[in-house]
């Protein structure tokens, strides 16, 4: 609106100027000088995209479900988006979930279940990776915390079916690799190891997983 308003200005004041050239004999035309930076368009700077990553992992965890042990083994996927570059991201999770009893009851209680959890990832320690003295980085290896909120919904041959909320809370390890100049799209590779506690009612277990992921 207010280039406008200056652009309208800059008009009025041209023919202006020319009526007072033709009242006193001169030309009738009148030249008129726009700076073009007043008609561009504003150029915010938002500073760098913000890493994407999506991937998926295999785990297996120990925990009590309305206070029987249960045996839980995890197919999951994982999506994440930078909130601080290389330093802290939010991630959602999904997690299949299959579910065994106690060693004595293992033959006869099979369950099976659905996990959505949400959370953030902390890195606590990272090192650039560089090869052959690149300028640019090549990779990281790096450590984060982790810590995110949600529930499984699981049946359970003996149990029936049942809601479970849940927090996780723990670290993971793992390393990024950038290719550079390669054709892919993908511009991130990721694999990860992951030791998690899993806090639900009245029980702590423990989760272990492996992952891969792949952002841009």
């Amino acid at each position: 609106m207010v280039k406008w308003i200056v652009l309208a200005s800059l008009l009025v004041a041209s023919t202006a100027h020319a009526n007072e050239l033709a009242t006193d004999g001169g030309p009738t035309t009148s030249l008129l000088a726009v700076d073009p930076l007043l008609l561009s368009p504003t150029i915010v700077d938002r500073g760098p995209p913000r890493m994407r990553s999506l991937g998926f992992r295999f785990g297996m965890a120990n925990t009590q479900v309305d206070g029987h042990d249960r045996t839980l083994m995890t197919f999951g996927m994982q999506g994440a988006i930078e909130i601080i570059e290389r330093r802290m991201r939010a991630v959602l999770d999904y997690e299949w979930l299959m579910m065994l009893g106690t060693d004595d009851a293992m033959e006869s209680t099979r369950g099976r279940g659905h996990g959505l959890r949400a959370g953030l990832r902390l890195t606590l320690v990272d090192k650039t990776v560089r090869h052959d003295g690149r300028v640019h980085d090549n990779g990281r290896v790096y450590i984060d915390a982790e810590s995110a909120v949600g529930a499984a919904y699981l049946t359970d041959s003996e149990l029936g079916t049942t809601v479970l909320p849940n927090v996780i809370v723990g670290a993971r390890l793992g390393f990024e690799l950038y290719p550079q100049g390669e054709p892919s799209q993908s511009k991130l590779f990721d694999a990860h190891v992951m030791f998690r506690a899993l806090v639900t009612r009245g029980d702590v277990g423990f989760v272990f997983g492996i992952g891969m992921e792949w952002g841009r």
